[in-house]
């Protein structure tokens, strides 16, 4: 069963990156730009347990390591995703390209592994600018324009106000430490937070919007009543910060579901092309680094079917992606026998686009995968103990599907 959560930010939020932190390692806490997905979906897990009333024994922990989740992204009327790396804007007049790739001419090459081609610039469009500031998160409806363009949009696309929200705003923070034997400052224990303001987030034009962080739940059995009537604050993220977590009904709830739902004009635009692009709007941990662990190398280049995808399967071939540098990806663990720092992996950033070809079944199929995970399920060892673990369940790794 789905249920669609929000939550609503009562203090600023602090998700701290992997830098050293201490009285003898660095006195500033710094903060990221979004919140990790597992730093959502640990806390939910939590406040379940919690309203459970049971503890956190085996059975419990089993059940709860069940649930999957998805997000938080952005909420006003509609959600917001990650800006995709396939658009590149002019900063003189803020003119968008869409980058493609682009066949290797002979008698030349590049490094990348064989049979992918490089994602460029417009052949007509490659003159000497510098490149200016993408948006940092955009409404669904502008991902879906963008997604069923297949050459990039029109003049003006960035232009269109509440469509394109800025990062949310840093709350800094000065803090001492009381000597409790005098109950004043202590001498040079000064330390510095940085936090989030998700409440409030401003578009392009400076106007401020009211934004809540919406969630997609799943699960059966022991937790599905109290994913369907949750309603209460809890804490998020460092610093023990409090959010209002809400599911909410009736008229709320299908606005999230439909919030949450393929648009028909992606189903479209899929089912009249064989060319498809898929586009990270959560980070993404793959077993084989760059790419999912189902594509796989073949004599015509790295092939495969998302899972999910229908039957038969929708098979496509990698054709090129564009993504930024890796993104550290780790946490702490708080379970029973595996208290201390989770092992940092290398994630693929939100917004990492990959172009394929469609080699068999229909691309329309692939519809059925918007916004759901294709992040690897990986076996791992901790403390000498193997196990499998699933980053979708997280809300890691979530895709959307366009044309291209």
């Amino acid at each position: 069963m789905i249920h669609h959560l929000l939550l609503t930010p009562r203090d600023p939020l602090i998700a701290r990156d992997g830098r050293p932190f201490g009285a003898d390692s660095g006195r500033r806490m710094r903060c990221l730009d979004w919140l990790p997905p597992s730093v959502t979906a640990g806390t939910l897990r939590t406040a379940l347990g919690k309203l459970h009333g049971q503890g956190f024994g085996s059975p419990v922990l089993y059940e709860l390591k069940r649930l999957q989740f998805a997000g938080p992204f952005p909420y006003t009327d509609q959600l917001y995703f990650p800006a995709p790396d396939d658009c590149v804007v002019r900063g003189t007049d803020e003119k968008c390209f869409a980058l493609r790739p682009e066949a290797i001419p002979q008698h030349e090459g590049t490094s990348l592994p064989p049979s992918l081609q490089p994602v460029v610039l417009p052949v007509n469009d490659v003159t000497s600018f510098k490149y200016g500031q993408v948006p940092p998160w955009w409404s669904s409806q502008a991902y879906v324009d963008w997604l069923t363009l297949p050459n990039g949009p029109p003049p003006g696309y960035l232009g269109s106000g509440s469509h394109f929200l800025a990062s949310p705003s840093r709350d800094e923070r000065w803090h001492v430490e009381i000597d409790p034997s005098r109950l004043a400052a202590a001498d040079e224990r000064l330390f510095a937070t940085s936090g989030l303001e998700m409440d409030f987030m401003k578009d392009t034009a400076g106007q401020l919007h009211r934004v809540r962080l919406a969630v997609r739940a799943a699960g059966e059995g022991l937790f599905a009543t109290y994913l369907s009537s949750l309603n209460g604050l809890h804490t998020l993220g460092g610093e023990r910060r409090l959010v209002h977590g809400q599911t909410p009904v009736g008229d709320g709830q299908r606005e999230l579901e439909v919030a949450w739902a393929c648009p028909q004009a992606i189903k479209d635009a899929l089912a009249s092309r064989t060319k498809v692009r898929m586009v990270l709007v959560s980070p993404a941990v793959f077993a084989e680094g760059w790419r999912p662990a189902w594509l796989t190398k073949t004599a015509t280049g790295w092939m495969g079917s998302p899972p999910g995808s229908g039957s038969p399967p929708v098979g496509l071939r990698l054709v090129g992606m564009c993504n930024r540098r890796w993104q550290a990806v780790s946490g702490y663990s708080l379970e029973a026998g595996r208290v201390g720092p989770k092992v940092v992996r290398r994630g693929t950033p939100a917004g990492a686009v990959f172009f394929f070809e469609v080699v068999s079944g229909e691309a329309v199929d692939l519809a059925r995968l918007w916004l759901r995970p294709v992040s690897d399920i990986m076996h791992r060892s901790h403390n000498g103990t193997s196990c499998e673990y699933d980053d979708g369940s997280d809300g890691f790794g979530l895709a959307v599907w366009g044309i291209w």
